[in-house]
C-alpha cells in the first residue's frame, strides 16, 4: 500500500487533491495521511511510514520543503488541482466582525485588515471548527460551511475555486534536467502562436 502524507485533517484542500491524485493514477490500494504540519510528514517520510509527501505550491513551508529536503526527498510530481469555494464566513449575529480566523497563507486573496483582531490556523478545515465553536466573528475557510450550517452564516466575501499546483515528494529523484510533457493541454496553446514554425511541436529531441 502508497501512502501519501498531506495536511489534514479531512476535507482540507490538501486531502482533496492528494484524493484526485491517487484517483488520476488509479492506486487502489493507497492511503492518505493526515498530518498537522509538513515537519511531521517529511519525518514520517524520513521513517518510511509513507511513501510521498503533497504539499500546495502555495502553503508557507515549501520553501523551507525544497530547501531542507531536496537531497534525501526531491520533488518526483507536480500537478495542477482545484481548491474548493472559499471565502469569508461570518457570523450572522455579529454586525460588525472584528475578530478573523484564518490560514497565513489565504491572505493574498483579500484584504484582512479590517479585521483588528486576527487567529492564524494551520488549516482553513482548522478555520470552519473554531468559527463553528464561536471562537471567532469570521473566518476564512470553504464556503461549503454555510451551506452545512444554514442561517447561521452570512458570505462576505467569494473567491475560486482556484486552480493551483500541487508538488509531490518522494525518495528517488526523477529530474536530470527537465521533466515536461509534451502532450500536456498547454501545448496546443504553443501551436496557436507557433503556426508557422516548420519544426514539429511535440517532436522527440535526439539524446545526445
Amino acid at each position: 500500500m502508497k501512502k501519501f502524507a498531506t495536511l489534514g485533517p479531512e476535507g482540507t484542500n490538501h486531502v482533496v487533491n492528494a484524493r484526485r491524485y491517487i484517483a488520476f493514477h488509479d492506486l487502489r490500494d493507497a492511503k492518505v495521511v493526515c498530518v498537522p504540519n509538513f515537519d511531521e510528514a517529511f519525518d514520517l517520510l524520513a521513517r518510511e511510514e509513507v511513501d510521498f509527501v503533497i504539499q500546495a505550491c502555495l502553503h508557507p513551508e515549501v520553501p523551507d520543503s525544497i530547501g531542507r529536503h531536496h537531497s534525501r526527498f526531491p520533488l518526483v510530481d507536480v500537478f495542477q488541482g482545484l481548491t474548493a469555494k472559499m471565502g469569508v464566513l461570518t457570523d450572522k449575529s455579529v454586525a460588525q466582525p472584528r475578530s478573523l480566523g484564518l490560514m497565513p497563507t489565504t491572505r493574498v486573496y483579500f484584504d484582512a485588515s479590517r479585521w483588528p483582531d486576527q487567529v492564524e490556523l494551520p488549516s482553513t478545515s482548522e478555520v470552519a471548527l473554531q468559527l463553528l465553536d464561536g471562537s471567532f466573528d469570521s473566518g476564512f475557510t470553504d464556503l461549503d460551511l454555510a451551506l452545512r450550517h444554514p442561517g447561521r452564516f452570512r458570505v462576505d466575501l467569494q473567491v475560486g475555486p482556484v486552480n493551483v499546483a500541487w508538488l509531490v515528494y518522494g525518495r528517488a529523484p526523477v529530474c536530470h534536467g527537465i521533466v515536461a510533457d509534451k502532450y500536456a493541454p498547454v501545448v496546443a496553446q504553443f501551436a496557436k502562436s507557433q503556426a508557422s514554425d516548420p519544426v514539429p511541436l511535440l517532436a522527440t529531441v535526439p539524446a545526445k
